[in-house]
């Protein structure tokens, strides 16, 4: 969950705060230099999307694994041709054949999570790769 507002009446702030923030943020602080690592939930749906992850191991994260236990995490390694040959317009050898933009990989995630949610009130909604890319 996050929470999102503006703090402070004489300097007013927009901020974000929550376990997904903290989360986020202990990732990059227990990370390694040049490596992006994800959480096992995040491994999940980036898998999906044609990205290869390696495991990096369970690690101690400050705020969650006192609770949960140790974080399983990935890096992210690369692209498989999966859907890495899918452009912006959801057909083959688009703009961005071989890559995606950051934007499309979070609204891959969004969508995903979307899936999830719906999957988990009906037990039989799906989607599509065309209705991801759309």
């Amino acid at each position: 969950p996050v929470v999102a507002g503006v703090i402070g009446a004489t300097k007013p702030q927009y901020d974000i705060w929550g376990s997904t923030v903290n989360l986020a943020s202990r990732m990059d602080s227990a990370g390694v230099s040049g490596r992006i690592q994800v959480p096992e939930a995040t491994q999940m749906v980036l898998a999906e999307w044609g990205f290869v992850l390696e495991l990096r191991g369970e690690i101690f994260i400050k705020g969650v694994s006192e609770c949960q236990g140790n974080v399983r995490t990935y890096f992210i390694s690369t692209m498989r041709s999966k859907r890495a040959n899918i452009g912006t317009d959801g057909r083959p050898g688009g703009r961005t054949a071989g890559r995606m933009t950051l934007a499309e990989v979070v609204f891959g995630l969004v969508q995903a999570r979307h899936k999830e949610r719906m999957r988990e009130s009906n037990g039989n909604f799906t989607l599509t790769p065309s209705k991801l890319l759309c």
